[in-house]
């Protein structure tokens, strides 16, 4: 799950994921496609489910999934017919913070590793 203050860039966050799924092959030749893994975005401070990042290179695709309602209205904002979040999937017991970006920290600049991976 991403927590994301905004969607402007969702494409260059699928291309960063896809990139990152390919350099951890490269490197360990073991890893997972891209179509197998889910990304489910959220709103900030609320945890509300926006929808999860698309898989797709284009927006909208002119796939089935494609034609679901809302499906695109952001471009790269994926969503399911009939899909339910279940907030309760972000207890404690059930998952794991990996990072936190603290509101008084600067931006990572266009050097740090950080930003090149988005």
């Amino acid at each position: 799950a991403l927590w994301l203050t905004h969607l402007r860039d969702l494409n260059g966050l699928r291309r960063a994921k896809d990139r990152a799924l390919r350099d951890l092959h490269g490197k360990y030749e073991a890893g997972v496609a891209s179509h197998q893994v889910d990304v489910f975005v959220l709103e900030p401070g609320t945890d509300r489910y926006l929808g999860r990042l698309c898989r797709f290179n284009r927006c909208p695709k002119e796939k089935r999934e494609c034609l679901v309602a809302g499906c695109g209205a952001t471009a790269f904002l994926q969503q399911h017919e009939g899909f339910r979040w279940w907030p309760e999937s972000l207890a404690p017991d059930r998952a794991t913070g990996r990072f936190q970006r603290a509101a008084d920290l600067p931006l990572p600049t266009a050097t740090d590793e950080t930003a090149r991976l988005v």
